[in-house]
C-alpha cells in the first residue's frame, strides 16, 4: 500500500489506543520530496528534508509533524515480507536516511503505478508494484545493515540487556519476552545482539542466579536451600540442585560444606 500526501503542517502518528489493529503488521516507509518532517519513535528524534527516507514500526507509538510545503509518499510494507528478505525490521523504528539516491526512482514508479491504475492496466501495475517492493526492500536492507554496523550502539544495547538480567534474575518468570516488552525491542533483535556468543540468554540468566546462590550458600547466615532457590529465581530447591550439579557436580548442601559453612 502507498499514499501520496501533499499539504501544510501535516501530522502522522500512532497513539496507544490505535495499536493492535491490522497496521501492526506493517512498516511505514516515508519518502520525502519537499518540506521537512520531524519524528519521534523509541525516544529517537529525527528531522529530515528532501530526498530523505524515514521508517516507523506501526505496532509502536510514534509522532511526526511536517513543515509547510510537504510532499511525501508513505509506503506500508508487511514486516513478514521484509523479514523474508533477511531484514530485521525491529531495527526500523524511527530510523532515518538522508540523500537516498533511490528516492527519485520510487517517485517515478509511484506515478507510473497511479497512471496504470487509472487506465485499468492491472497486470502492468502489478509489475510496477513488485519493482517498488524490491526497491523498498533494498532500502530496508541498507537501513538495518548501517544500523547494525554501529558496534558502539550494539554494545550499549547488550550492556542494557545484561543490566536487565542483573536487576531481574530473581524473578522466576524472567524471559526474552519480558525483556523485549520492557526494553522496547523485539525478541529477534535481542537474540541478534548476542549472535556468535557461546552463551544463550537463558544460560546467562541461569549463570547469574547460580552466582548469587553460591554467594548466599557461602554466607554465615545459612539460609535454607529453599530460601536461596526462591531468592535467586529458581523454581524450587530441585531446580537449584540440578543447576548446582551441572556446574559443581555436587548438591547445594555439599557445596556449603565444601565452603566450610
Amino acid at each position: 500500500m502507498f499514499t501520496h500526501n501533499v499539504g501544510d503542517a501535516l501530522t502522522f502518528h500512532r497513539a496507544p489506543k490505535q495499536l493492535g489493529d491490522a497496521y501492526d503488521k506493517f512498516v511505514q516507509i516515508a519518502v520525502i520530496r519537499t518540506g521537512t518532517i520531524t519524528t519521534i519513535q523509541r525516544g529517537r528524534r529525527r528531522e529530515l528534508g528532501a530526498n530523505s527516507v524515514m521508517t516507523h514500526l506501526l505496532d509502536e507509538e510514534f509522532f511526526s509533524i511536517a513543515s509547510d510545503g510537504l510532499d511525501v509518499i508513505l509506503f506500508y510494507v508487511q514486516r513478514s515480507y521484509l523479514e523474508s528478505r533477511g531484514i530485521d525490521t525491529s531495527l526500523m523504528a524511527g530510523v532515518a536516511m538522508k540523500n537516498v539516491s533511490a528516492c527519485e526512482s520510487l517517485r517515478a514508479l509511484v506515478e507510473l503505478a497511479f497512471n496504470l491504475q487509472n487506465r485499468g492496466e492491472g497486470i502492468q501495475q502489478g509489475f510496477v508494484e513488485r519493482a517498488l517492493l524490491e526497491l523498498l526492500a533494498g532500502i530496508g536492507a541498507k537501513f538495518t545493515r548501517d544500523f547494525a554496523m554501529k558496534d558502539d550502539a550494539s554494545a550499549a544495547l547488550r550492556h542494557q540487556v545484561m543490566n536487565f538480567i542483573d536487576s531481574n534474575y530473581g524473578d522466576p518468570n524472567i524471559s526474552v519476552d519480558s525483556m523485549a516488552k520492557t526494553m522496547g525491542f523485539s525478541r529477534r533483535h535481542i537474540y541478534r545482539l548476542f549472535e556468535g556468543s557461546e552463551l544463550s540468554i537463558s544460560k546467562m540468566v541461569k549463570n547469574r542466579r547460580l552466582d548469587r546462590a553460591e554467594l548466599l550458600l557461602g554466607l554465615p547466615s545459612k539460609k535454607s536451600v529453599s530460601m536461596v532457590a526462591e531468592e535467586c529465581g529458581f523454581g524450587g530447591p530441585d531446580q537449584l540442585a540440578r543447576a548446582f550439579r551441572e556446574r559443581h557436580a555436587c548438591s547445594p548442601l555439599e557445596y556449603r560444606t565444601q565452603m566450610g559453612r
